[in-house]
């Protein structure tokens, strides 16, 4: 299991409380409502700190999305690597490498992980897909030649639809699961894993149109 901490700090430390900041901020309120200035207040510093460091608010962004890159690249290339040898692997495990590092990432409510799945669901709400979609490109190229053989008898086009069907509720499960798992209340103790597992079900069957 993915153990998820601060990446170690660029050479300034104000650089690593702007990305933190920002971070945290478009998380919790969005994109759009996250200004610049509400960044440096933040993380107590200057006005000017974001620019001084990374440019502009782009920028800035990101940098926020690759800080933490590299833990999930290696988690999601260790899942892979039981698959690779597979001529058909199943559909399931396929989307196990896609669903689980984030659900790892999001299991801690206070920890960094949860502060950085908020932020992909902030940003993929702000229509931001390019963008996520540049930045996740390695692991996808990885990825998805893995998934084409899982599903032979379906076009790449189709898949990568579909890939766009399960991406939002993704996100947006594991940005709040405590909102999703209210659907457990009364009939057992709700449990993280039961609804991590319930996601890569209705992932996959998303993928496979309900034919796995």
């Amino acid at each position: 299991m993915a153990t998820v901490v601060d990446a170690p700090a660029p050479p300034d430390a104000t650089a690593q409380r702007l990305l933190a900041a920002a971070e945290r901020l478009i998380g919790e309120r969005g994109l759009a409502a996250t200004s610049v200035r509400a960044v440096c207040a933040e993380a107590r510093a200057n006005v000017a700190a974001v620019h001084y460091h990374f440019g502009s608010k782009d920028a800035l962004v990101d940098a926020v999305l690759e800080r933490r890159m590299s833990d999930l690249a290696t988690r999601r290339r260790s899942m892979l690597e039981p698959l690779d040898s597979q001529r058909r692997p199943p559909v399931r495990a396929v989307v196990d490498v896609l669903v689980r590092p984030l659900a790892e990432f999001g299991r801690d409510p206070h920890g960094p992980g949860r502060a950085y799945v908020r932020f992909l669901a902030a940003l993929h709400a702000a229509d931001e897909r390019d963008r996520i979609a540049t930045a996740f490109a390695p692991q996808f190229e990885r990825l998805s030649p893995v998934l084409e053989r899982a599903l032979p008898d379906t076009s790449s086009a189709v898949i990568a639809f579909r890939l766009e069907l399960v991406s939002a509720p993704m996100l947006e499960t594991l940005a709040e699961p405590e909102h999703a798992l209210r659907h457990w209340q009364g009939t057992s103790a709700p449990s993280y894993d039961v609804l991590v597992d319930a996601l890569v079900d209705a992932s996959t069957g998303t993928l496979t149109g309900g034919s796995a």
